[in-house]
């Protein structure tokens, strides 16, 4: 995760952690749980928890290789050391790949590579004091449960 300037830590790792569910062959809405914890200057190291619902335009899901958009939104907490928490919405908008690993001869079940990279737009006070984060992300997808929704 690349952070803000404005937020005075330095760039790190994130882990996330997501539940979903493809809804029609061109959309799916997954919730989504994210946790960082970044060095900050003077000792005020940053801990950043959030979570959210995104929803992805996913484009020829029946290839190998299938590229999506996702919008997101949701709630992060934003806990700094030496100063006090804040809870702020935020919204998420993003781009990526969906590079199916392996599936099952019916297609029940499989493993999916995601790639993945997005802009966070922290909204700490209102609009005025709005923070843009960057992401990327690798990912692995396991997904089952009966036929495909199309």
């Amino acid at each position: 995760m690349w952070m803000d300037d404005n937020r005075s830590v330095d760039d790190d790792w994130g882990a996330n952690l997501a539940v979903g569910k493809a809804v029609n062959k061109y959309w799916n809405i997954e919730a989504d749980a994210w946790l960082g914890k970044f060095d900050g200057a003077g000792g005020n190291d940053l801990e950043i928890t959030s979570f959210g619902v995104n929803a992805l335009a996913v484009f020829y899901r029946e290839a190998r290789i299938s590229p999506f958009i996702l919008i997101g939104g949701g709630g992060q907490e934003d806990s700094p050391d030496l100063t006090s928490n804040s809870t702020n919405p935020y919204v998420d908008l993003g781009a990526g790949v969906l590079l199916t690993l392996s599936h099952s001869k019916d297609c029940s079940r499989g493993l999916i590579l995601r790639g993945e990279v997005r802009g966070r737009n922290d909204f700490v006070g209102g609009q005025q004091d709005r923070l843009v984060d960057y992401m990327a992300g690798l990912k692995l997808q396991f997904y089952w449960g009966g036929n495909t929704p199309y």
